[in-house]
C-alpha cells in the first residue's frame, strides 16, 4: 500500500513537467494545433504574464512613417504582399522583433496593429516616433510614453463642441472615462529601468493639429501633455486583441509653431 503513491506522485509531477514544457514551447513559437488549443484555455497568455522573463518575445514595433524607423539598426526588408506596407525584421539575441511603417492615421495603426497581431503572433506592441507637445515645458527630442491614451475626436458632436466618449462605446449618455492604459507591469518595468522617460497623457485623431487655440483647449480639457494620429487607436487595437502594449513618442514640435510642416524629423525621432 506505500507503493502506489509515491509512484502516482511521481506520474503526476513527471506529467505536470511535461505539460508545462510543452505549454511553454508552444507559448514560444506561436504556432501549432496545441498552440490553437492552448490559445482557448489562455496559457499562452497565462505563460506570458509569470515567465516571460525566461520566454522569447515575439515584439512588434510600428510607426507611421518609414523615416521613425530609421534609427533601429540591422534591418532586414520583408517582402509584403498583405497590405503594401513597408515591413522588417531585426536581429536580436533574444527576442523575436518584426517592425512595421504603417501609414498616417487611426485606421492605418488599427490595421497595421492587428497584422502584426495575428500574422506575426506578437507578444508586445510598441508604438513609435513623434508627437507634438501642448506643454510648452516639455524640449524637443524629450521622449515620453503613454500612460494615458485617449481618442480626443471620438463622440458626439454637441454646440460645435466633441464630448469624448471610450473610443468603440456608444457616445450616448453620462460622460465615461475615456482613456486606455499600458498594464501595470510594463509600467514599473519603464519606471525602475527608464525612469528618465516621463509618462504622458498622449492625445490621438484623425488631425494634424497645427492650431494653438485648439491645443490650448486639449491640453486643459485633458490634462494632456502629447498629441499624435495614430497611438490611441493602436492602445484600442491591441486591448481588444488583450496584447501589452506602449506608447514611446519623441517630441518633434510644439502644436501649432511650425504651420509648413514637423521640421527634422529623423533627428527628433532617434
Amino acid at each position: 500500500l506505500r507503493e502506489p503513491l509515491p509512484i502516482l506522485s511521481r506520474c503526476i509531477l513527471g506529467g505536470t513537467l511535461f505539460l508545462m514544457i510543452l505549454i511553454s514551447t508552444s507559448c514560444r513559437t506561436g504556432s501549432g494545433a496545441f498552440y490553437e488549443w492552448c490559445e482557448k484555455c489562455d496559457f499562452p497568455r497565462i505563460c506570458k504574464k509569470y515567465f516571460r522573463n525566461f520566454l522569447v518575445m515575439r515584439i512588434g514595433i510600428l510607426s507611421a512613417i518609414k523615416e521613425e524607423l530609421k534609427p533601429f539598426p540591422n534591418l532586414k526588408k520583408l517582402d509584403s504582399d498583405v497590405d503594401g506596407n513597408t515591413w522588417f525584421r531585426m536581429d536580436h539575441p533574444k527576442h523575436q522583433i518584426w517592425l512595421c511603417a504603417g501609414g498616417l492615421g487611426k485606421v492605418n495603426a488599427a490595421i497595421a496593429s492587428t497584422l502584426l497581431i495575428h500574422e506575426h503572433k506578437i507578444d508586445l506592441l510598441l508604438n513609435t516616433g513623434i508627437a507634438g507637445t501642448l506643454d510648452p515645458s516639455l524640449n524637443l527630442t524629450d521622449v515620453c510614453y503613454g500612460k494615458r491614451l485617449i481618442q480626443h475626436d471620438y463622440g458626439t458632436l454637441k454646440e460645435e463642441q466633441i464630448e469624448v466618449y471610450p473610443a468603440g462605446s456608444i457616445p450616448l449618455g453620462d460622460s465615461r472615462e475615456s482613456s486606455f492604459t499600458p498594464e501595470n507591469w510594463l509600467v514599473g518595468l519603464l519606471e525602475k529601468k527608464m525612469p528618465e522617460l516621463r509618462a504622458v497623457t498622449l492625445l490621438s485623431g484623425d488631425v494634424f493639429l497645427q492650431c494653438h487655440k485648439t491645443g490650448d483647449r486639449l491640453r486643459k480639457r485633458f490634462q494632456a501633455q502629447l498629441v499624435d494620429m495614430e497611438s490611441a487607436a493602436v492602445a484600442q487595437a491591441t486591448a481588444k486583441f488583450r496584447i501589452p502594449f506602449l506608447a514611446i513618442r519623441s517630441v518633434s514640435d510644439l502644436v501649432g509653431e511650425h504651420p509648413e510642416g514637423v521640421p527634422e524629423i529623423g533627428r527628433a525621432h532617434v
